[in-house]
């Protein structure tokens, strides 16, 4: 084990090394990293509708942060943090060309987030599922425009 600890000291330098500490790189990162939680909340809201007695209380706490992150969303791209810009992004340079359209697609996934909380709050599984429905065709129509394969 001891001879793993050179090599996973020289990993994480060299990672820091190409980190990008720019306000750009670091808005990349932020991004990246806050999108990573919307995807694991909307998962695991996901595989608790696939349940048989879903756990109202774990969708509430899902949808919840993910409503809160939704309304983000916008500020998360800002000006320098594109791929224009020479940042490694999975963003599409349209995010930025395009800031109406992107804000629009945005907006729908905060509406069907916040619908998803609405329901979540009054116990209505159907409800969850249809602004499920809605939260992953927004992620979806959002990603087929803005992101990179």
């Amino acid at each position: 084990m001891k001879a793993h600890l050179p090599i996973a000291l020289l990993t994480a330098l060299a990672l820091t090394a190409c980190a990008d500490n720019s306000p750009g790189g670091r808005a990349v990162q932020a991004r990246h990293k806050q999108f990573k939680e919307i995807g694991k909340a909307f998962k695991d809201i996901n595989g608790q509708l696939k349940e048989r007695a879903p756990d109202l209380g774990a969708i509430r706490t899902d949808a919840a942060r993910i409503a809160g992150l939704a309304l983000h969303i916008k500020e998360w791209f800002p000006a320098g943090s594109g791929p224009q810009d020479g940042k490694r992004t999975d963003a599409r340079a349209l995010v930025w060309t395009q800031p109406v359209v992107f804000q629009q697609d945005a907006t729908r996934l905060a509406v069907a987030a916040a619908q998803m909380t609405v329901a979540a709050g009054q116990g209505n599984i159907a409800g969850i599922n249809a602004s499920a429905k809605a939260m992953g065709m927004a992620c979806k129509g959002c990603h087929n425009k803005f992101k990179e394969d």
